[in-house]
């Protein structure tokens, strides 16, 4: 049985990320539209860090718990813009 952390699933696919990562409602979509506009396809974990003023330690913790999916390109890791939306969900009711 896989191992779960709240939402999120350690042994989820790539496939699996980016198809739970389609908009469910007119915020998100919005919001996937200024990421997209913000970053482009792919991002780097400092370049989300420090736009989101988020920690970069953060972000690979939730790299690592496969909350976005990341590729290797050129010897760094880029995440999957449109991926973020699951990453960003996590902090719903978080006031």
């Amino acid at each position: 049985m896989p191992m779960e952390n709240n939402l999120f699933m350690y042994d989820i696919t790539d496939e699996e990320i980016i198809k739970k990562s389609e908009p469910i409602n007119d915020d998100e979509k919005t919001l996937l539209n200024i990421l997209l506009t913000t970053f482009g396809d792919f991002a780097s974990i400092p370049e989300i860090s420090e736009t989101l003023k988020i920690s970069k330690t953060y972000l690979y913790r939730a790299k690592n718990q496969r909350k976005f999916v990341t590729y290797s390109v050129g010897g760094r890791k880029v995440v999957l813009t449109k991926t973020l939306i699951n990453f960003i969900r996590t902090f719903e009711g978080d006031d």
